[in-house]
């Protein structure tokens, strides 16, 4: 009695099958242009994100007693790290801050500039400092 079910091997082999024919297309010469093949591969570029600056960096605590040097080592971090938006050096510098030299410039930090903020908050913070 024939029936018109699969065999057992039925689905095996033409799993198999379709996977010959995948790696035939992909093992198939290109036609496209070197030119246009290398447009096809992004750039390096930045990190994507925002969070991606921020995981990227771990600043020490900040150094009341000696701001300017606190800065140099910081700005090096950024620089290893690739952060460069004014955003993300000024999160990261709030979060280094403890509370009594957050208070020193809280006229600023409650009510950031909307341009340049890190540099700004780190004029206020080596201005007022200062010995």
């Amino acid at each position: 009695m024939a029936t018109n079910q699969p065999q057992l091997g039925d689905e095996t082999n033409a799993s198999v099958h379709h996977a010959a024919q995948e790696e035939a297309h992909f093992a198939t010469p290109s036609t496209t242009p070197q030119s246009e093949m290398t447009n096809l591969v992004p750039p390096p570029t930045a990190p994507q994100n925002i969070r991606d600056e921020i995981s990227a960096v771990k600043l020490p605590p900040f150094w009341t007693n000696s701001p300017s040097t606190w800065f140099i080592q910081a700005e090096a971090q950024f620089e290893n790290a690739g952060t460069k938006t004014e955003r993300t050096k000024y999160a990261h510098l709030l979060t280094a801050m403890p509370p009594e030299t957050l208070e020193k410039v809280i006229d600023i930090v409650q009510n950031p500039p909307a341009h340049n903020r890190y540099t700004y908050l780190k004029e206020a913070l080596l201005t007022r400092l200062s010995i």
